[in-house]
């Protein structure tokens, strides 16, 4: 699932396991083409869209803090 926000592309998957689902996120800046960030959050949520709402907030949250997300959240 694509979004945009502020000047960044966000890319979010999740992934089904036998608890839930978890999701991965990986940002962007739109004027370059490497991969800017990518986390991958270990907490399971009870379905997709919880875990890819949870992941998009993640993401706003880095791009307008503009530091590094804080692992209690995930890992890298």
């Amino acid at each position: 699932m694509d979004h945009y926000y502020k000047s960044h592309s966000i890319l979010i998957t999740t992934w089904g396991r036998m608890d839930g689902f978890t999701p991965e996120l990986r940002i962007n800046k739109q004027l370059a083409p490497l991969v800017f960030e990518t986390l991958k959050i270990n907490q399971p949520f009870p379905t997709k869209a919880e875990a890819a709402r949870f992941a998009l907030e993640v993401a706003k949250k880095w791009i307008d803090d503009g530091k590094p997300i804080p692992h209690k959240h995930g890992s890298k």
